[in-house]
């Protein structure tokens, strides 16, 4: 999407008017006795130190972003380039402390501090690799696509483990799931579904012989897209589910079809998978425009992109890419930008515990999913296009909250109205954030 026409947002009015029941207007139904998934962590973040460009536990950026969401789930970098960039030894079965490096002003000391820090609050950590050093693979000459040979699995597997060990036994910190970054394209490491399937096989047995606790996240694709076409053929190698963990994607081709985003919902719930978003974004080059962090375009194209994969994937978890240093900056060390005050009501508005619950399709410009917990209930209302009027249906009566940003006024607004015979009338702003909530604040 490109930069909101602001100029074209209308003004939410002073006072509210008295409707009349029309059937022209838009119908928003939300089934609040139909849940779906449980949410777990929707103000989740990747702290990677290497491309924030940081080389402590925390800066003023990712500082800020902590103590506004306090994220229950995070994912960090396993630098392997920087942890063994010459082989330690000979055979994998022997590691050689000295031949990992975790020196001082490193992006992996860095990423050790943090968790060190971080794990302690209750915090669950994924870590995922990017780049490799050159004598772990074949064509070290390509920054992309790197293949590593089948007989180097068992060295690559070594400097996980020693890396994952260094973290337990001296940090204290256990990693929950592990990943090679978009492995389906090749961002870095390129691993199609049968090498994945190898090394998930004799890594997990490794890691279960070391007893290191820590699986695989099923996928971790660059896209929605290719998401289940890449995982189900790795889930169909039955053996090899045990060291498997969440069906795991990237939300980067934000415009996907409806029946994409869908797709891996139904082939997550067939399977009893638990589905987490690890890179929550909407435009995978973003990182060159660093003149669109702090604007409201930045915030409204990811509340659209979240309400999307929350509704219709059957994701537990989204995490932001990312919080740390100037990469994709929700504040500027000081003050928070729209994306991050966005984050920050999502958070409070759907908590842990709380149910994703059924709704009618999304309008085209309109994007929408709402949970419940307990009495409790909560609707994300996006508007990409100009302002109009919609009914909300299938609400319990009563007081609701009505917490609103827009393109033309970005800060959070809030009033009240009523919800009576189970529905209500709602304005949506042009280009605009809106919840609807009788949660308290």
């Amino acid at each position: 999407m490109t930069e909101i026409p602001t100029a074209m947002a209308t003004a939410l009015p002073d006072e509210s008017p008295t409707y009349e029941v029309t059937a022209t207007l838009p119908i928003l139904k939300v089934k609040v006795d139909s849940p779906l998934q449980t949410v777990r962590e929707v103000g989740g973040g990747n702290f990677i130190h290497r491309f924030g460009g940081v080389t402590v536990g925390f800066d003023p950026v990712s500082r800020l972003n902590w103590e506004t969401l306090q994220p229950r789930t995070v994912r960090v970098a396993i630098d392997l380039d920087e942890w063994e960039p010459v082989n330690d030894n000979g055979t994998p079965d022997d590691f050689v402390d000295s031949g990992f490096l975790d020196n001082e002003g490193s992006h992996v000391h860095a990423t050790f501090q943090f968790m060190e820090e971080v794990y302690p609050q209750g915090v669950e950590i994924v870590a995922s690799v990017w780049r490799v050093p050159d004598w772990m693979v074949e064509n070290p000459e390509n920054d992309s696509q790197q293949v590593i040979p089948q007989e180097r699995y068992p060295e690559v597997i070594e400097s996980l483990a020693a890396w994952l060990l260094r973290a337990r036994d001296v940090y204290h910190v256990k990693v929950s799931y592990l990943s090679f970054n978009e492995a389906n394209l090749g961002i870095n490491v390129l691993l199609s579904p049968e090498d994945a399937i190898e090394m998930i096989r004799q890594g997990g047995k490794r890691f279960k012989e070391l007893g290191l606790e820590t699986k695989w996240l099923l996928g971790d694709t660059s896209n929605m897209g290719e998401n289940i076409s890449y995982a189900s053929q790795i889930w169909n190698a039955g053996e090899i589910r045990e060291y498997l963990g969440p069906l795991a994607f990237h939300s980067w081709d934000a415009q996907a079809a409806d029946d994409v985003l869908r797709g891996i919902g139904a082939f997550a719930d067939k399977n009893g998978l638990d589905v987490w978003c690890t890179e929550g974004g909407w435009d995978a080059q973003l990182w060159q425009k660093p003149d669109q962090f702090p604007r409201y375009t930045h915030a409204l194209n990811l509340a659209a992109v979240y309400a999307r994969a929350l509704k219709m994937t059957r994701a537990s978890r989204l995490l932001y890419w990312q919080m740390s240093g100037h990469d994709y900056s929700l504040n500027d060390g000081q003050k928070p930008y729209p994306s991050l005050q966005f984050l920050d009501e999502f958070k409070r508005q759907f908590p842990e515990g709380s149910q994703v619950v059924e709704t009618s399709p999304d309008r085209s410009a309109i994007k929408f999913v709402a949970a419940r917990k307990g009495a409790e209930v909560a609707v994300l209302l996006v508007n990409v296009s100009l302002g109009e009027d919609v009914w909300v249906e299938g609400l319990h009566d009563g007081t609701y909250s009505l917490v609103w940003s827009s393109a033309k006024q970005p800060e959070m607004q809030v009033s009240q109205l009523q919800v009576a015979g189970g529905r209500v009338r709602v304005h949506l702003e042009g280009f605009s954030i809106t919840f609807l909530t009788n949660r308290s604040r």
